[in-house]
C-alpha cells in the first residue's frame, strides 16, 4: 500500500518535475505567463498532500509570500495597469483567507493556536513589508517622471514651442500615480482584514503591543515621507493621533489589552487619514503649478480631471471583478486537472495489478 502511494506521488509531480526544465525567467512566473496555470496546479498538488493543519497555514503564508514577490516584479516591468497584476492580487487574498479559515478551524476545535498565529503574523510582516516597499519604490519612481516632464513643459511654454505631447504623458503619469495609490489603499484595507482574523487568535498582551507598534510606524512613515516632498500632515491630525495612542499606551499599561489594541486601531486609522489630506494638499499644489505655467489649459484640464478619475475608477472595479472570477476559475481548473491525474494514475495502478495477478 506504501508502494502504491508513493508510486501515486511520483507520477503526479513527475509533469510539474518534467514542465520545470523549460526556461523560465529567473525572478519566477507571473500571472500575465501563458505557463503560469501549472504553477496553480503545482500548489494545488502541495495542499492535497499537506496533511497536518498548521503546516497548511504556514504553506498559505509561504504561498501569499509567492505572490507579492510576482506583484513586486510587475511593478517593476510592466507596472500597476498590468493585466497580472490583478490576479496577483486576487490569489494574494485568497491565500490569506486559507490561512484565516485554518486557524479559526482549529480553534473551533478547541486547540491554542495563540502560538501558531503569532508565527503566522511574523512571518507575513516580512513579505508584506517588500510589497510596501515595492509601492514606495514606483510611487517615487512615477513622481521623478513627473517632475522631470514638468521642467520640459516649462522650458517648452518659455521657448513658446508646443508642450502637447509631454502635457499627455504628464496626464498618464499622473493617472498612473493615482492609480497606484488606489491600489495600495485597496491592499492595506483588504490585507488588514485578513491579518486581523489571525492576529485575534494571538495572546491579547502581543496582539495588543503589535498594533501600538504598527500604528506608530505608519505614522513616523507617513511624517517623514510628507517632509521630504515640503508638506505637513495637518496638525490637529497629529495631535488626534497622538492622543488616541498615548490612550492605547496608558490602556496597555493598565492590562486593558482589548482596549489598548482597539485605540491603537482607531490610532492607525487616523494617521491614514493624515496621510490622505497630506496628498490632496500636494495634488492642489501640483495643480496651482501647473496653472501658473499653462495658464488656461491647465484650468480647462483640471475641470475634466474629476470625469476621467470617474472613468478610471470605473473601469478598475469592473477590472477588479474580472479578475476575482479568473482567479477562482484558475482554482477550479488546477483543481480539476488534479483529480484527472489521480484518477488517471489509480487506473493505470490498477491495470498493473490485476496484469500481475494473472
Amino acid at each position: 500500500m506504501k508502494t502504491i502511494k508513493l508510486g501515486v506521488i511520483f507520477l503526479l509531480v513527475l509533469p510539474i518535475l518534467a514542465f520545470a526544465q523549460v526556461d523560465t525567467p529567473s525572478a519566477g512566473l507571473t500571472p500575465d505567463s501563458p505557463f503560469y496555470f501549472f504553477d496553480r496546479i503545482s500548489e494545488a498538488i502541495e495542499r492535497v498532500f499537506t496533511f497536518n493543519p498548521e503546516a497548511k497555514a504556514k504553506l498559505e503564508i509561504s504561498f501569499a509570500g509567492e505572490r507579492i514577490s510576482e506583484i513586486k516584479i510587475i511593478l517593476e516591468t510592466e507596472g500597476v495597469d498590468a493585466k497580472g497584476f490583478d490576479r496577483a492580487e486576487s490569489i494574494l487574498l485568497d491565500n490569506l483567507s486559507r490561512a484565516a479559515n485554518i486557524i479559526n478551524k482549529e480553534k473551533g476545535k478547541g486547540k491554542d493556536i495563540s502560538a501558531l498565529a503569532k508565527e503566522l503574523t511574523d512571518d507575513f510582516d516580512a513579505h508584506k513589508s517588500i510589497l510596501q516597499n515595492a509601492f514606495k519604490s514606483e510611487k517615487e519612481s512615477l513622481e521623478a517622471k513627473i517632475d522631470e516632464l514638468k521642467v520640459k513643459i516649462k522650458e517648452a511654454v518659455k521657448a513658446g514651442d508646443s508642450a502637447l505631447v509631454e502635457l499627455f504623458n504628464l496626464k498618464g503619469l499622473r493617472i498612473q500615480k493615482e492609480l497606484l495609490s488606489d491600489k495600495l489603499k485597496y491592499h492595506e484595507e483588504e490585507i488588514e482584514e485578513y491579518e486581523d482574523l489571525i492576529e485575534e487568535e494571538m495572546n491579547a498582551k502581543e496582539e495588543a503591543l503589535k498594533k501600538i507598534a504598527e500604528a506608530e510606524k505608519k505614522m513616523s512613515e507617513i511624517v517623514n515621507e510628507n517632509m521630504k516632498k515640503g508638506i505637513n500632515v495637518p496638525v490637529d491630525i497629529v495631535a488626534k493621533f497622538n492622543t488616541a495612542i498615548s490612550k492605547a499606551k496608558v490602556a496597555y499599561d493598565a492590562g486593558n489589552y482589548d482596549e489598548a489594541k482597539n485605540l491603537a486601531k482607531d490610532a492607525k486609522k487616523i494617521a491614514a487619514i493624515g496621510h490622505e489630506l497630506a496628498e490632496k494638499m500636494k495634488e492642489e499644489r501640483e495643480s496651482d503649478e501647473d496653472e501658473d505655467i499653462l495658464g488656461d489649459d491647465a484650468s480647462k484640464a483640471r475641470e475634466h480631471q474629476l470625469e476621467t478619475d470617474k472613468k478610471l475608477i470605473e473601469l478598475r472595479i469592473e477590472g477588479k471583478k474580472e479578475s476575482m472570477e479568473e482567479a477562482k476559475h484558475e482554482d477550479e481548473k488546477a483543481m480539476e486537472e488534479l483529480k484527472k491525474q489521480m484518477e488517471q494514475t489509480m487506473e493505470e495502478l490498477k491495470q498493473k495489478q490485476e496484469g500481475s495477478y494473472r
